[in-house]
């Protein structure tokens, strides 16, 4: 078996490895968090905002967030989607909190982690809007590892 080609793995069954390897703490290796991270640059266009924002906050917490992908999830683009899927969900569901909590969290990780990469803090009016809530998340026993990483970081 030779080495695996990243323009013929499909993300879809990856990021559910990332996701149960974040919530036990158990590290992937790099080449695999490689090929993820080439895979969501060349897919994000075909998965929802949230489950793109979740993978990219991942790999933020793993140290593995390409500054292309970076470019790519902050782009004009990919807000715009955001934005699509908000106007089609409506603001008060739960799928419309998570994806702004998980945008918030991954902007936050981007600039504490990656200030070279140039993007700007923008969720300072979110973040004061829902305290209360941010606040009782941290003491959540549920919190994933990569929001108390991130929180560790302020």
């Amino acid at each position: 078996m030779g080495k695996t080609d990243p323009t013929e793995v499909h993300i879809s069954f990856m990021f559910k490895i990332l996701f149960a390897s974040s919530k036990n703490g158990h590290t992937l290796p790099d080449k695999f968090l490689d090929v993820l991270n080439y895979c969501l640059i060349r897919d994000i266009d075909y998965f929802n905002g949230l489950h793109s924002l979740q993978v990219a906050r991942s790999l933020c917490a793993s140290n593995h967030l390409s500054k292309q992908l970076a470019r790519s999830v902050f782009s004009n683009e990919f807000m715009r989607k955001l934005d699509r899927e908000m106007e089609l969900c409506g603001s008060k569901i739960p799928y419309a909190k998570k994806l702004r909590r998980t945008l918030m969290e991954l902007n936050r990780g981007v600039v504490l982690r990656y200030p070279d990469y140039g993007v700007p803090w923008f969720h300072e009016k979110y973040c004061i809007e829902n305290a209360p809530e941010l606040k009782q998340l941290g003491k959540s026993s549920r919190e994933t590892v990569e929001a108390s990483n991130f929180r560790d970081e302020l």
